[in-house]
């Protein structure tokens, strides 16, 4: 057997423990050697987020990079000399999970050409969009310097081929669920998590940023003529929506029936899989379309029903194991809400279907599908 592959993984939604569940996974395989950049502290939309430790036992080697403006997306960076300094451990190939067209993805692809190490990035860009100076020449760069790049989905894929970027270079991997963190409750547990949370069976769920396009108008539509039914609602997350989601709970007389809370993705899995129903509304609109919705597969693995929206990725992601509907036609989402709180038993293949599914997006399905690609780019 020869030296292991000594991999570079740069990227700031590795801060959060849970984001490196694939390189967890792959880095068990001895032929690898994988060591995680990350930011020691990012400010991200909903929180500023310490670089989370890595649980006992995992393989990752952890480096922690000071990192600058991460409130602004796209001009964030990376300590330069610590960068640098990093570059200097001779590996063998270096992947940016950071998008082409901001800063922070540019300076790792410079990186890694001034030292002459291989490079691939990941993007997830679902839409064609023309980027202004400098971000455009960040884009361009990051294309040309690249090996090969990954897409995180068929539409993303698409999209870099319409925009004119090499397909041959490009290969589609999506992203994973940890599969030992999101587990099925029973009934028991299941009840616990609705006490402690207040809210009584059935209790339906919202999971992601609280922001329009995510289909926040068509919940609270749809929830408003359903009042008279029995059922209670939790939405996880924070963000613009917030205050409008509030204002709306009062004037509808929801306290008590719905609860608006952030989690941390690391307290996930001890409260989705209490719940009944996964609601995923998401909107397409001229500046964004769903680009995977990580939030289904969580579901599935949560032992949870799925309905949503034929926004973006997400038809391709659910295929049979939930109820896809139009995302701009709220009477389809009424009546399919409606026959859950009638029929709950009739949503039950759709449990068992979606434990089935998600065995295509566990972290150790998604990090061979890693290992298989990062071998070929050093071919």
């Amino acid at each position: 057997m020869g030296s292991p592959i000594r991999l570079l993984s740069i990227g700031h939604s590795y801060v959060v423990a849970l984001n490196r569940s694939i390189l967890r996974e792959l880095a068990k395989d001895k032929s690898f050697e994988v060591t995680i950049a990350a930011p020691k502290s990012f400010r991200g939309s909903l929180r500023t987020i310490a670089m989370e430790a890595e649980p006992e036992g995992s393989l990752l080697q952890m480096q922690g990079l000071d990192a600058y403006f991460t409130q602004k997306m796209h001009i964030f960076s990376y300590d330069h000399f610590q960068l640098r300094k990093l570059f200097l451990q001779d590996f063998d190939l270096v992947h940016a999970w950071e998008e082409p067209y901001i800063f922070a993805g540019y300076q790792v692809a410079r990186a890694a050409k001034r030292s002459e190490t291989p490079y691939v990035f990941r993007t997830a860009q679902s839409l064609i969009k023309k980027y202004p100076y400098p971000f455009s020449y960040f884009e361009k760069n990051c294309f040309q310097w690249a090996k090969k790049w990954i897409a995180g989905g068929h539409l993303v894929r698409q999209a870099m081929i319409d925009k004119g970027w090499d397909g041959s270079k490009g290969e589609i991997l999506t992203l994973a669920v940890d599969s030992s963190r999101f587990q099925p409750f029973d009934d028991l547990a299941k009840k616990q998590v609705q006490d402690q949370l207040g809210l009584g069976g059935p209790l339906m769920a919202y999971l992601g940023r609280l922001s329009e396009e995510k289909g926040l108008d068509l919940l609270m539509k749809v929830l408003t003529e359903l009042k008279d039914q029995s059922w209670s609602f939790l939405f996880m997350g924070s963000g613009p929506y917030e205050t409008k989601l509030n204002q709306w709970v009062h004037k509808e007389g929801l306290q008590g029936r719905v609860k608006i809370q952030l989690f941390s993705h690391d307290q996930i899995p001890s409260v989705l899989p209490g719940c009944d129903l996964l609601l995923c509304p998401s909107q397409s609109r001229p500046f964004w379309k769903e680009q995977f919705g990580r939030m289904v597969v969580e579901g599935f693995a949560a032992g949870v029903p799925v309905i949503a929206s034929d926004s973006g990725e997400i038809p391709r992601v659910v295929g049979d194991a939930g109820v896809i509907l139009p995302e701009a036609e709220p009477n389809a989402w009424k009546s399919e809400i409606l026959k859950f709180l009638q029929q709950p038993r009739s949503f039950e293949s759709y449990r068992e279907k979606g434990l089935q599914r998600v065995s295509q997006y566990t972290a150790k399905t998604i990090a061979e599908q890693y290992k298989n690609f990062y071998r070929s780019v050093l071919e």
